[in-house]
């Protein structure tokens, strides 16, 4: 997200409370008009895109916390934060297999906690172990297969780790960042660099099986549908590579830039620009099939239900749009830029927004999330992808040195004195313009 984008984000930071505001318009009278379900609110803004499992949402907020919700209702079950002493945020997606949930989180202020990993109880937000790197930024989200989990960090570095202990399994150093949250099908990491490269890398080992250069930064996720790789960069080009070999299949230039994650169906390729367009294009030819503009940039990952795109903008709404034609079904604003990605669990939509609040949104639609995103488990997800994702044993309590972990929150309840939030315009414009130096 560029710079103007993110003096946009604080002009609204500037002008909306977080008491937060909500509508709903309906551009196709025949479409059920979507009702919000219920609101959460936390401190800072909620970029973290949300995974939902087993009847609770999990998602991280710019307010250094991991929360727990429940989904039917927004009640909070637990809220973690792994230190009181540093002003660390939350932009990443939770991954939650076998009752533990996997979150990166980073500390850009300093302190005595460094970015990483962390391992938390998925019943009562307790910390099993953290996996640390030598870097205060990390907002890769984790990607989990068969007993291992792989990120991204500022170190410029692919990260495995083990599941279980918390230990490095192995690391590759890239020619920059990553902030490309990682895709593992068939045991290979699909990941994107700051160097412009797509990288697959053997799960096991690290070792390269291919590379594919872009012409510029790679923000974005990989995904993968059908023997393809899809995935963006920073200059507006999207292409489709064979999986096995990295060859290119099509490229094109549609956009100014990417920093949305793709997301496939058979239907096709539904991403979104810096341009403020969310576009369909087919899977493949890369043949623009429609596009659809926002008022704002679009930054939120798509997702696809029962043949409807769901995504959100910085101008703060969140859109549907018939995943055929292009036509917008209907809208929801809410108090902020929402770049968070949706997630949708039996028609009920979850997404975050700058305003500090995570929205429940009941769409009308039935169904889940089917998109190759969201079933890959990459930037949040839900059930389907959970149970599929192989044999995860339960974690052994370990900190990154050793000791037993610091359990800063348990429960819901604060051991401590917690950063307040004292004004949003100005703790928002802070954070973002630490961001533009990094």
């Amino acid at each position: 997200m560029g710079t103007q984008t993110r003096r946009n984000v604080l002009q609204i930071a500037a002008a909306t409370t977080l008491t937060g505001l909500s509508s709903v318009t309906s551009a196709v009278e025949e479409q059920s008009i979507p009702r919000r379900a219920w609101r959460y609110r936390t401190n800072d803004a909620v970029d973290s895109s949300p995974t939902v499992v087993d009847g609770t949402v999990y998602v991280g907020s710019d307010d250094g916390h991991v929360y727990a919700l429940d989904a039917g209702s927004g009640e909070r079950r637990w809220r973690f934060r792994p230190a009181l002493n540093v002003d660390n945020w939350i932009e990443t997606a939770p991954t939650v297999i076998d009752g533990t949930v996997y979150v990166s989180i980073e500390a850009p202020t300093g302190g005595d906690l460094d970015a990483g990993v962390f391992a938390l109880n998925a019943e009562t937000g307790e910390e099993y172990w953290r996996y640390a790197i030598d870097e205060p930024w990390m907002r890769s989200s984790v990607t989990a297969a068969d007993g291992s989990l792989f990120v991204g960090g500022y170190d410029h570095a692919v990260h495995a780790i083990d599941a279980r202990t918390g230990t490095e399994q192995w690391t590759v150093d890239t020619g920059d960042v990553v902030r490309s949250s990682p895709t593992v099908v068939d045991g290979t990491v699909y990941v994107g660099g700051a160097d412009g490269t797509c990288y697959a890398l053997d799960a096991t080992s690290g070792d390269d099986e291919w590379t594919y250069e872009l012409t510029a930064s790679i923000a974005a996720s990989p995904t993968l549908f059908d023997g393809v790789v899809y995935l963006g960069d920073s200059d507006g080009t999207v292409v489709g590579l064979d999986a096995k070999t990295g060859d290119e299949m099509w490229i094109d230039r549609p956009s100014e830039g990417f920093v949305s994650s793709p997301t496939v169906t058979a239907e096709a390729v539904f991403v979104g620009g810096v341009d403020g367009n969310v576009y369909a294009i087919d899977p493949d030819s890369g043949a623009m099939h429609w596009h659809v503009e926002t008022d704002g940039d679009v930054a939120s990952s798509p997702t696809v239900v029962a043949g409807t795109v769901i995504v959100g903008s910085t101008d703060g709404t969140v859109y549907a749009i018939d995943s055929s034609s292009g036509e917008k079904r209907w809208t929801v604003e809410t108090g902020g830029a929402v770049v968070s990605s949706p997630t949708v669990v039996e028609g009920r939509a979850f997404v975050g927004s700058h305003d500090g609040y995570l929205y429940a949104i009941d769409t009308g639609l039935d169904g889940s999330s089917e998109d190759s995103r969201v079933r890959l488990g990459t930037l949040g997800h839900h059930h389907d992808w959970a149970s599929t994702a192989g044999a995860f044993d339960q974690p052994v309590e370990r900190s990154a040195d050793g000791s037993s972990p610091s359990r800063r929150t348990v429960a819901g309840v604060v051991t401590g004195t917690a950063v307040a939030l004292s004004g949003a315009a100005y703790t928002l414009g802070r954070r973002f313009s630490a961001r533009d130096r990094s």
